[in-house]
């Protein structure tokens, strides 16, 4: 396997959080329209799918896949739990939490999604429950079939205004004037038809589905993608660490990479050619920089780079050079708009300017019992 092996698992991993997203969406979509609360149906569907799980469970699988990629194998695939169970952030946080932590935000947000995309209407669905909540028996049986029919209309539906008006003439007819429960009953249906008439139904399904398949499917495929670059870029470090031929580390953006702080790092030159680090080395002590970060490292072999400038120390600040001779655009890519015009000012050293930006240091090696049962080809 190769690195485009790997690019090519974590699409791979990425279907199968969409496809189990899809899952929870479906479920969810249909417990909505049935007029099942908000947060029951949030709090309910993600526990029953087990999403947590699931999802540490895509990513534990995955992680002998990472290794195989760089020609290696786990001693004893057991270790495969313990190596996923790791912290390696400031935040101290190991995988479980970084899920629990998302899944209890990502629960908020989509609450929120959904409330803000419908704007507090109804579906049609909820409005026909609370209709036949009220309605008188007789009413119920006489009108419930086409009540039905009407519920599942939508705004764009052709026959949708000709249906409506039929049905609001039927249901004129039925009830004394003046009697207070036919007076409620057709005030209820009236809210029906017009939740149909104003396309509620439609932006409840879109705000569901903006909800899941933004904030749910973002998240979890962040984590993945994220904490899968983190252990390739450990076991990449372990494997060139062993290897005498190598000296050094060459930082390199993917081919669908958008301009932001990792270009600085791909492009700077330290003293030992652009992007060029020294072995067992690399800015924020290698990728990933950001989440969803794939940036990753090649090696640099003996007499690629000079003896005499792997000697020295790094020049850091011709990196200000560089990001000088870049465009405005790319510059506030990297730094952000602000931190460019303090920048530019004289404000803030280009150091403090760059988003997630760190001096090349050492990256952070595999535990050494994890390190022991690791076998490199």
């Amino acid at each position: 396997m190769s690195r485009r092996d790997f690019e090519e698992l974590v699409k791979d991993l990425s279907k199968q959080i969409r496809d189990f997203v899809k899952l929870i969406f479906n479920e969810a979509s249909k417990r909505l329209s049935n007029g099942e609360s908000l947060n029951k149906v949030v709090e309910e569907t993600l526990k029953e799918f087990d999403f947590e799980n699931k999802i540490k469970s895509i990513y534990k699988t995955a992680i002998p896949q990472v290794a195989e990629s760089l020609g290696a194998t786990f001693k004893n695939q057991s270790l495969v739990g313990s190596y996923f169970e790791r912290s390696w952030l400031d935040d101290k946080l190991n995988l479980t939490d970084r899920i629990s932590n998302a899944t209890k935000e990502t629960k908020v947000a989509i609450k929120k999604v959904i409330r803000d995309g419908v704007k507090k209407r109804k579906s049609t669905r909820t409005l026909t429950n609370e209709l036949l909540d009220i309605v008188e028996k007789k009413d119920n049986i006489r009108i419930n079939k086409k009540l039905s029919e009407i519920s599942k209309l939508t705004r764009d539906d052709k026959n949708t205004q000709r249906k409506i008006k039929a049905f609001r003439r039927e249901i004129s007819k039925f009830g004394e004037k003046g009697d207070l429960t036919t007076s409620r009953t057709k005030r209820a249906y009236e809210r029906v038809l017009k939740a149909v008439e104003s396309g509620n139904q439609e932006r409840i399904a879109t705000a569901i589905d903006n909800a899941y398949n933004t904030k749910l499917k973002y998240r979890a495929e962040m984590i993945v993608r994220t904490e899968m670059n983190h252990a390739y870029t450990q076991m990449f470090n372990e494997k060139q660490l062993r290897d005498d031929d190598v000296v050094g580390y060459k930082w390199n953006t993917t081919s669908n990479h958008h301009v932001d702080q990792c270009d600085f790092f791909e492009f700077q030159n330290v003293g030992l050619g652009s992007g060029i680090y020294k072995k067992g080395q690399a800015p924020n002590g290698g990728p990933p920089v950001h989440p969803n970060c794939m940036c990753y490292l090649t090696p640099v072999y003996v007499g690629e780079v000079s003896d005499k400038a792997l000697k020295k120390d790094y020049d850091i600040e011709s990196g200000e050079k560089w990001l000088k001779r870049q465009s405005k655009e790319d510059q506030e890519a990297m730094m952000g708009v602000g931190n460019r015009e303090r920048w530019r000012k004289g404000q803030l050293d280009f150091k403090e300017a760059i988003k997630d930006y760190s001096e090349p240091g050492n990256i952070k090696k595999i535990g050494s019992e994890t390190k022991k049962k690791i076998i490199f080809k």
